[in-house]
């Protein structure tokens, strides 16, 4: 999959991905409550007030750690549309 900038702000990634902001950040928190990284989906810190993301790491992410997830709860379920929707979009 190519984009068009090897690196986007969070807003570009809110557009690009249609996902809403709250969806964003849920997806953020859960990821660092578990102990995880950031950067493994796509966040790259530049400066004290600089963050970009790498789309392709994030649509990597998305797929593997949300579309493909097993769900277990209703919550999950929902991330798990959520995010083969947004798949289906990009591809498109």
């Amino acid at each position: 999959m190519e984009f068009k900038q090897k690196y986007c702000k969070s807003w570009q990634i809110l557009k690009l991905f249609s996902i809403s902001k709250a969806t964003f950040y849920r997806f953020q928190n859960e990821w660092i409550s578990q102990g995880n990284d950031p950067a493994l989906m796509g966040k790259v810190i530049l400066g004290p007030r600089l963050v970009v993301w790498d789309p392709v790491i994030f649509v990597n992410w998305l797929q593997e750690h949300k579309a493909n997830k097993k769900v277990k709860y209703d919550y999950e379920l929902q991330d798990k549309v959520i995010a083969i929707q947004t798949l289906k979009k990009i591809k498109q």
